[in-house]
C-alpha cells in the first residue's frame, strides 16, 4: 500500500513524498526489473535501477527516523506522523501497524528517472510493484 502526498512546506515550496509499506516483493530490484521487462545490463535497466534505488533503495523509515531524531520533539509515533508528515487518522493507524518508509520526490534530479514516472506503463508498473493506493481509498 503507497500514499502519494504533495504538501507546502513553511516557505510556500510544494513538496511532494512518497510513502509505502515496505515488502519482501517491493524491496528487490531483480522483481523490479523483471516487472519492468527490460534486459539486466541494458541501458534501459540502468534506468529502471535508478528508478527504484530512489523510491525503494534509499527510502526512509518513518519508525526509525522518528526514534533517531524526532522522539524528543514528539509525544508520540502518532504525533510525528500527523505533524511532521500531515497524515490523515487512517494513514497513521495503519502505519503505525505495518514497515512504512517514505521519499522525498523533490530530491529526484535524474531527468530520465522522472520522465519515466510519468510514462503509463511506468505508472502501471509501480501500482503493481507498491500496491493498492491510499490515494484511490
Amino acid at each position: 500500500m503507497y500514499k502519494y502526498l504533495k504538501i507546502k512546506n513553511q516557505n510556500d515550496y510544494d513538496e511532494a513524498f512518497l510513502y509505502y509499506i515496505k515488502t519482501k516483493k517491493n524491496s528487490n530490484l531483480n522483481s523490479f526489473l523483471k516487472m519492468a521487462q527490460v534486459k539486466k545490463g541494458s541501458y534501459a535497466a540502468r534506468i529502471v535501477e535508478k528508478m527504484f534505488n530512489r523510491y525503494a533503495k534509499y527510502a526512509v523509515s518513518l519508525k526509525k527516523e522518528y526514534h533517531k531524531y524526532y522522539s524528543k520533539e514528539f509525544d508520540s509515533f502518532s504525533d510525528y506522523l500527523k505533524i511532521r508528515h500531515k497524515l490523515f487518522k487512517k494513514e497513521i493507524c495503519y502505519f503505525k501497524k505495518h514497515n512504512c518508509y517514505y521519499t522525498n520526490l523533490n530530491d529526484v534530479n535524474e531527468y530520465n528517472v522522472q520522465f519515466l514516472t510519468e510514462d503509463e506503463f511506468f505508472l502501471n508498473l509501480f501500482n503493481d510493484f507498491f500496491g493498492e493506493s491510499f490515494n484511490e481509498n
